[in-house]
């Protein structure tokens, strides 16, 4: 049963990195991958078939739960994508993305099964990162931060995918924080 699985992101203290993927049930390691890949953030699809994850090399890789071939899922010459993460319905796969140190990232999203990659800002002042897409599937909640504005702390934007609209969240009157990641009710 997929919904007893769990998948661990390991660090040993020489150095390497796995992605371990257990069995609730039996408490069994069932796969864990090389460390050719150096993996990060891994998230586990809504059908619980499917286990993304970023890597050092600028790409996002999918697996099976089971320990299958590890494909690119993201693997857009130039670019280096991270902070994926599903849509309820495990069809699209929300994340940042830039295409080098000069170039903030900007938000994507891309469909599971055709890879068709879609951009959603294009801010060349701003820093756009951990998008998180709405149970519907029509918003993405991300946090922005503005580099013409250092001081500003950052900010919870939500982006209307269908009008392509973008709208910043208000901030408390009187007070003084900064946003992090955002998420949303199931």
């Amino acid at each position: 049963d997929e919904s007893n699985t769990i998948v661990l992101f390991r660090e040993t203290l020489e150095g390497s990195n796995t992605l371990d993927i257990f069995d609730i049930g039996t408490k069994q390691l069932r796969f864990s991958t090389s460390d050719n890949y150096v993996p990060q953030s891994p998230r586990i699809s809504p059908l619980g078939k499917d286990i993304v994850f970023g890597c050092m090399d600028g790409k996002i890789y999918s697996m099976d739960v089971d320990g299958g071939a590890i494909t690119p899922l993201v693997d857009k010459e130039g670019m280096k994508s991270g902070f994926g993460e599903w849509s309820a319905d495990g069809a699209t796969l929300c994340f940042s993305s830039y295409k080098d140190s000069q170039t903030p990232p900007n938000i994507y999203t891309v469909d599971a099964n055709s890879g068709e990659i879609t951009q959603h800002t294009n801010c060349s002042q701003c820093i756009d990162r951990f998008p998180q897409i709405s149970p519907c599937g029509r918003f993405i909640l991300f946090t922005r931060q503005h580099l013409d504005e250092p001081d500003m702390p950052k900010q919870a934007i939500l982006l209307d995918i269908a009008t392509r609209k973008i709208v910043q969240l208000p901030q408390r009157e009187g007070t003084n924080y900064e946003i992090d990641r955002g998420c949303w009710s199931g």
